[in-house]
């Protein structure tokens, strides 16, 4: 790889995995540990890039559109044919320098159609127009150029963004356009209906510009239908040639100027409007003191929802460094042929994802049958006693006879991994570590400090830990007394100061208060511990606890990441009563290992994939699945009361659009939970009777299914 960057930003060679982070002193109050810093800027909290010095967004971006215009930016495959069946085009790209000056074209094209249709109408009507020059601009669809062009543009114009969650509902989705009084929305064409659906009850909202052309019967209907309801839809392409036949000068933020109001995926209630300012993104682009650098020969594959901020911060990064962004086409079915094809250097995902990943590539190595697994089984031993002895993920042998191949699955020019947004278990770390032959690394953060908290210093090998803060902010714990939390034991609530730290809640001052203290922590709501090297570990979260009838707590994010270990898992939700002394689960099984599971270990020989539904009704194949998850919980030392007694099978992938999973595909638990009362009651009740009787199996809530039907 190309070293873009400064020596002395670039830290690789000068990481200690001894000391990582350190305490300042004088730090320590009542009740809180002292402050922890990055050992390597411990002197004091750096704002930005050293070698970029971009203090915003704006100059995040420009900085690179200066110094490599020439230089591939912006990729995506395009439908080459619908039918008999779809065919896609190989990678084109836009270079930095088009894309700057897109940038340019639309955001000065958006600011003509503001004034247009928004502005001289009101002043027409003798009514006020407020914020001229900080108007609020709607990014709704699945990640796509047009979604960073746009986004782009209006930082070149000291314009807000509001990203749209491409998957909201009716509610919600009325509910942000009217809190965050948002008059442009720039949007994809099958999310124009629902814009205009909700026009009606969106009085504020005046104009959509289309990301695709509008040259259709369908659209010139639906502009129709827009006008007859006060609103105006425009393409993409028209907003670009306004800009483009008179450009406007740029207007670029200060770091204290609102970049966007993100808004955070909430289980419960309408979702929080995160105020996040130039300054606080640009305080993310730090990994460099990590060793994390992106670079010109870099590639990232942009896939995880751009409108959430985990992804957007990761864009920013990869932007300031010249590297090359690749778009999937959407639809996450294909996502390891987009893998195949952009060949990514960087890959950043989330457990979910990494979770499946390491069950298909076990399933094919360690666990396959025959020679094949044994000589896995032996490069993998050897692999991992290297490993975590500080010796590296790279061996000589095992990689060139094994694992080189493996790594091909993921494009085979990964330099590192990074996982984020949930914990991700130890063991499918170092298995990634050794398997994909490369730096599998594990950060922390939230919405509120624009994604990035934590983040492990390259080389790391020990796992179960999120790593050391950035380089922008410092950390410390704080007690937890009702939980049995307190600092001077090392544990507590991890709170956060520093540059990335946001600056409250849109319209919501009590939110706000709760959330940064007066001295300027932020309270992230997660239990963490911090160890001799500086490294913060999870340990709990302070909101997400349930209680048994017993009086012991249970954190079922910690269950549910437990089993799914097993490659039979691929959704989870473990809910437990106050009432109740037990844990029920219901959980969704993957297809693929769950056909071969109940054909070797139950005798299902002609099972196909239409015959799922009716295996989950089974009692033998839930008291058999149950058996699998058990033994699981048993390798991985769960305590007794942690472990599931009474299980049901879904078929159904759980999904954003059925309302049980967030926009960044966490569980909405209470939704959940409402979903299988009849089920979760059903199981309770169960294992009531078989208490009576003394039994302590798992129970279907159905009848059984005749094997013979298959």
């Amino acid at each position: 790889m190309t070293d873009t960057h400064a020596p002395a930003y670039n830290a690789v060679k000068r990481i200690n995995l001894k000391k990582q982070a350190v305490q300042v002193p004088g730090s320590a109050t009542p009740g809180s540990t002292p402050a922890y810093r990055l050992a390597s800027t411990s002197a004091s909290l750096v704002p930005c890039n050293p070698v970029t010095k971009a203090r915003t967004l704006y100059a995040n971006f420009q900085y690179a559109a200066t110094h490599y215009p020439n230089d591939p930016c912006f990729g995506h495959r395009a439908l080459v044919q619908e039918s008999p069946a779809k065919a896609w085009a190989p990678y084109t790209w836009q270079t930095y320098g088009q894309v700057a000056d897109r940038m340019t074209n639309l955001g000065s094209g958006l600011l003509r159609v503001y004034d247009e249709y928004v502005v001289q109408p009101a002043r027409a009507k003798g009514e006020p127009v407020a914020r001229l020059d900080k108007w609020h601009v709607g990014l709704y669809s699945i990640n796509r150029p047009e979604w960073l062009l746009a986004e782009g543009a209006c930082n070149c114009y000291s314009l807000v963004s509001v990203p749209l969650y491409d998957t909201l509902g009716p509610d919600a989705l009325e509910y942000i356009v009217n809190h965050a009084e948002v008059q442009v929305v720039v949007a994809s064409a099958d999310r124009l209906i629902n814009l205009v659906q909700v026009r009606d009850k969106c009085p504020g909202l005046k104009v959509i510009v289309s990301m695709d052309p509008l040259d259709s019967a369908a659209a010139g209907y639906l502009k129709l239908w827009a006008a007859e309801k006060d609103l105006v839809i425009i393409s993409i392409n028209e907003v670009e040639d306004l800009g483009r036949t008179a450009p406007l000068k740029h207007h670029p933020p200060t770091p204290e100027d609102l970049c966007t109001i993100c808004y955070t995926s909430g289980t419960t209630g309408n979702p929080k409007g995160a105020m996040l300012t130039h300054g606080n993104m640009a305080a993310t682009n730090m990994l460099g003191y990590h060793g994390l650098v992106y670079g010109r020969d870099d590639t990232h594959l942009s896939y995880l929802p751009l409108s959430h901020i985990f992804e957007r911060a990761v864009v920013a990064m990869a932007m300031a460094g010249g590297s090359k962004i690749a778009f999937y086409r959407g639809d996450v079915t294909l996502l390891v042929e987009d893998i195949v094809a952009s060949q990514p250097t960087a890959f950043i995902s989330v457990p979910r994802l990494l979770n499946r990943i390491h069950a298909k590539l076990r399933a094919g190595t360690v666990d396959a049958p025959g020679v094949k697994g044994a000589l896995f089984r032996r490069a993998y031993a050897a692999k991992i006693a290297q490993l975590e002895s500080g010796g590296g993920y790279e061996h000589g042998f095992w990689d060139r006879l094994l694992f080189s191949k493996v790594k091909q699955v993921l494009g085979g020019k990964l330099r590192f991994v990074v996982s984020g947004s949930a914990p991700l278990h130890r063991d499918v770390m170092q298995f990634l570590r050794v398997a994909l032959c490369c730096e599998v690394l594990e950060g922390f953060g939230q919405t509120e400090n624009a994604a990035v908290c934590s983040v492990q210093l390259m080389g790391e090998h020990v796992p179960a830990q999120v790593g050391v803060p950035i380089a922008s902010c410092e950390v410390k714990l704080v007690d937890v007394a009702e939980m049995g939390y307190f600092a001077k034991e090392n544990r507590g609530e991890i709170c956060i100061r520093g540059y990335n730290v946001f600056k409250g809640y849109w319209k919501d001052v009590e939110k706000t208060k709760e959330t940064i203290d007066e001295d300027g922590w932020l309270h992230t709501g997660d239990i963490g511990t911090i160890d001799a090297r500086g490294c913060i570990a999870i340990i709990d979260r302070k909101k997400a606890l349930l209680k048994l009838s017993q009086g012991e707590y249970v954190a079922p994010e910690k269950i549910e990441n437990t089993y799914a270990l097993c490659p039979l898992v691929l959704q989870m939700f473990v809910h437990g009563d106050s009432l109740q002394s037990e844990l029920v689960a219901m959980m969704v099984p993957e297809p693929e290992a769950f056909l071969a599971f109940v054909k070797a270990e139950l005798g299902f020989s002609t099972a196909t994939a239409a015959d799922i539904s009716k295996l989950c009704k089974d009692p033998k194949v839930v008291a058999a699945v149950l058996h699998e998850l058990t033994v699981v919980g048993k390798e991985q030392k769960l305590r007794g009361f942690e472990f599931v007694k009474a299980l049901h099978l879904d078929p159904a992938p759980w999904s954003v659009e059925s309302g049980i999973l967030t926009p960044s595909f966490k569980l909405k638990r209470p939704q959940a939970a409402q979903k299988y009362r009849a089920t979760i009651d059903a199981m309770y009740a169960q294992l009531a009777a078989d208490q009576k009787v003394g039994k302590n199996e798992a129970r279907a809530p159905v009848e059984s299914m005749d094997k013979a039907k298959l």
